[in-house]
Protein backbone atom coordinates (compact mmCIF):
# COMPACT_ATOMS: atom_id res chain seq x y z
CA UNK A 1 0.00 0.00 0.00
CA UNK A 2 1.36 3.40 -0.85
CA UNK A 3 1.77 5.40 2.33
CA UNK A 4 1.97 9.00 1.17
CA UNK A 5 1.70 11.18 -1.90
CA UNK A 6 4.22 13.99 -2.09
CA UNK A 7 6.12 15.83 -4.76
CA UNK A 8 9.83 15.10 -5.02
CA UNK A 9 11.52 18.46 -5.48
CA UNK A 10 14.87 20.07 -6.17
CA UNK A 11 15.76 23.77 -6.28
CA UNK A 12 12.32 24.89 -5.06
CA UNK A 13 11.96 27.84 -2.67
CA UNK A 14 8.18 27.68 -2.14
CA UNK A 15 5.29 25.36 -2.99
CA UNK A 16 1.53 25.00 -2.83
CA UNK A 17 0.53 21.31 -3.09
CA UNK A 18 -3.17 20.42 -3.11
CA UNK A 19 -5.19 17.21 -3.52
CA UNK A 20 -8.82 17.13 -4.72
CA UNK A 21 -11.36 14.31 -4.81
CA UNK A 22 -13.49 13.44 -7.84
CA UNK A 23 -16.05 16.07 -6.78
CA UNK A 24 -13.37 18.81 -6.88
CA UNK A 25 -13.42 19.07 -3.08
CA UNK A 26 -10.01 19.92 -1.65
CA UNK A 27 -9.00 17.12 0.73
CA UNK A 28 -5.42 18.24 1.44
CA UNK A 29 -3.21 21.28 0.99
CA UNK A 30 0.23 22.29 2.21
CA UNK A 31 2.88 24.89 1.58
CA UNK A 32 5.54 22.91 3.49
CA UNK A 33 8.24 21.53 1.19
CA UNK A 34 8.52 17.76 1.60
CA UNK A 35 5.18 17.31 3.35
CA UNK A 36 2.98 14.58 1.91
CA UNK A 37 -0.64 13.54 2.06
CA UNK A 38 -1.57 10.43 4.05
CA UNK A 39 -5.04 8.98 4.24
CA UNK A 40 -6.81 5.95 5.62
CA UNK A 41 -7.78 3.36 3.02
CA UNK A 42 -10.36 0.65 2.88
CA UNK A 43 -8.69 -2.68 2.09
CA UNK A 44 -9.37 -3.69 -1.49
CA UNK A 45 -9.78 -0.15 -2.76
CA UNK A 46 -8.21 2.07 -5.40
CA UNK A 47 -9.40 5.69 -5.33
CA UNK A 48 -8.37 8.35 -7.85
CA UNK A 49 -7.62 11.91 -6.73
CA UNK A 50 -6.22 14.93 -8.55
CA UNK A 51 -3.20 17.01 -7.56
CA UNK A 52 -2.18 20.57 -8.28
CA UNK A 53 1.32 21.88 -7.63
CA UNK A 54 2.34 25.52 -7.90
CA UNK A 55 5.94 26.29 -7.01
CA UNK A 56 8.64 28.92 -7.23
CA UNK A 57 12.18 27.88 -8.09
CA UNK A 58 15.24 29.17 -6.26
CA UNK A 59 15.78 31.53 -9.21
CA UNK A 60 12.26 32.99 -8.85
CA UNK A 61 10.60 31.20 -11.78
CA UNK A 62 6.98 30.17 -11.21
CA UNK A 63 6.06 26.65 -12.35
CA UNK A 64 3.09 24.35 -11.95
CA UNK A 65 1.57 21.03 -12.89
CA UNK A 66 -1.62 19.03 -12.38
CA UNK A 67 -2.33 15.32 -12.62
CA UNK A 68 -3.83 12.21 -11.09
CA UNK A 69 -2.76 10.32 -8.00
CA UNK A 70 -4.22 7.09 -6.66
CA UNK A 71 -4.54 5.82 -3.12
CA UNK A 72 -4.08 2.09 -3.56
CA UNK A 73 -4.45 -0.99 -1.43
CA UNK A 74 -4.79 -3.05 -4.64
CA UNK A 75 -4.45 -2.50 -8.39
CA UNK A 76 -7.64 -1.49 -10.23
CA UNK A 77 -8.50 -3.16 -13.55
CA UNK A 78 -7.80 0.11 -15.35
CA UNK A 79 -5.24 1.58 -15.79
CA UNK A 80 -2.87 -1.41 -15.91
CA UNK A 81 -0.55 -1.92 -12.94
CA UNK A 82 2.47 -1.14 -15.16
CA UNK A 83 1.17 2.44 -15.50
CA UNK A 84 1.61 3.20 -11.78
CA UNK A 85 4.80 4.66 -10.30
CA UNK A 86 5.85 4.44 -6.66
CA UNK A 87 8.35 6.56 -4.76
CA UNK A 88 10.80 3.68 -4.35
CA UNK A 89 11.09 3.52 -8.16
CA UNK A 90 12.56 7.01 -8.52
CA UNK A 91 16.32 7.43 -8.47
CA UNK A 92 18.00 10.74 -7.52
CA UNK A 93 18.69 11.26 -11.24
CA UNK A 94 15.05 10.92 -12.33
CA UNK A 95 15.13 7.36 -13.62
CA UNK A 96 12.66 4.64 -12.68
CA UNK A 97 13.59 1.19 -11.40
CA UNK A 98 11.57 -1.84 -10.29
CA UNK A 99 9.31 -1.24 -7.28
CA UNK A 100 9.24 -3.26 -4.07
CA UNK A 101 5.49 -2.63 -3.70
CA UNK A 102 3.45 -5.82 -3.55
CA UNK A 103 -0.22 -5.23 -4.32
CA UNK A 104 -2.83 -7.68 -5.53
CA UNK A 105 -5.64 -6.92 -7.93
CA UNK A 106 -8.80 -5.23 -6.65
CA UNK A 107 -11.93 -7.36 -6.48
Amino acid sequence: MNDASRPILQNISSIQFSIYDQNSTQVFTTSTIGQGWNTTLTVGSAVKYYYRIQATTNSGRKIGTCGEVYKLSCFPTSPQSSQFRFEDQLTPFGFTVVTNESLGNCP
